[in-house]
């Protein structure tokens, strides 16, 4: 279920996306991955996508917040974040609304 939840520091404009999928390797192949985790993050308006590779799903919270911010300085403001109710992005909501 997709929730549109309002980030009070991080405001302004629209709507951007993100969420998790994971890797995985077919067992016929003989490799290797550290980093199965692919977080990915879409801006419908402008069409723009970015994601990053993570061994666990904690370690996207201060790269994200950020990105976000970096976003905000310039003028890509973001008025709501579409996320599924899944814990690490409960926990991603109450560190963007944490004073820093």
């Amino acid at each position: 279920m997709n929730k549109e939840l309002p980030i009070s520091r991080l405001h302004r404009l629209r709507n951007v996306f993100f969420g998790f999928d994971t890797i995985h390797v077919p067992e016929d192949v003989d490799v290797v991955i550290c980093n199965t985790l692919w977080h990915i993050v879409i801006d419908p308006f402008t069409g723009f996508q970015t994601s990053a590779f993570y061994s666990r799903k904690n370690e996207y919270l201060e790269p994200f917040c950020q990105t976000l911010l970096e976003w905000e300085q310039h003028v890509l403001g973001i008025k709501y974040l579409q996320h599924d109710d899944a814990g690490e992005n409960k926990a991603f909501i109450k560190k963007a609304n944490s004073p820093k």
